[in-house]
């Protein structure tokens, strides 16, 4: 019977402890959802600026959230990862949205549609050598009211 009692105390403090480490790794943590964008812009647009001056766009857009907005040229999906992906006209590039996975299943978009999506901006790779083109990045993006 004392044996039961020590285990229940133990278990009782490893949930205790373990709830307790939760909440302050995750009580920052905002998801893209309830945050205001730092920029609201046109897929065409951000793509212009970067191919202008990467180094200040770079430095611009660093940890900052993103409203896009442009006509998807298609959707990539694998496993539970879901990329939207936008072509500009503003140069031969795209811009890939990686979404929330929380939002990666109400996508109702398809090729052709016009579509919003608020994201973190994550990068901009234009070494020929790695991307066939030039190609912005973002993730965690979530779907945005038209």
């Amino acid at each position: 019977m004392k044996n039961k009692k020590v285990i229940i105390v133990i278990l009782a403090l490893v949930a205790l402890i373990g709830g307790y480490a939760y909440y302050y790794v995750t009580k920052d943590e905002v998801g893209l959802a309830e945050t205001t964008a730092d920029f609201t812009i046109s897929c065409d647009d951000i793509f212009k600026e970067f191919t202008a001056n990467k180094d200040a766009s770079m430095t611009k857009y660093s940890r900052k959230t993103v409203a896009l907005s442009g006509k998807v040229s298609s959707v990539e999906k694998a496993g539970e990862n879901v990329t939207v992906v936008f072509n500009t006209t503003a140069g031969d590039g795209i811009i890939r949205c990686l979404l929330d996975t929380l939002d990666a299943p109400k996508l109702q978009a398809k090729n052709g549609d016009m579509l919003k999506l608020k994201g973190s901006y994550t990068g901009f790779e234009d070494d020929l050598m790695f991307v066939s083109v030039p190609e912005l990045s973002f993730n965690r993006c979530v779907i945005m009211p038209n």
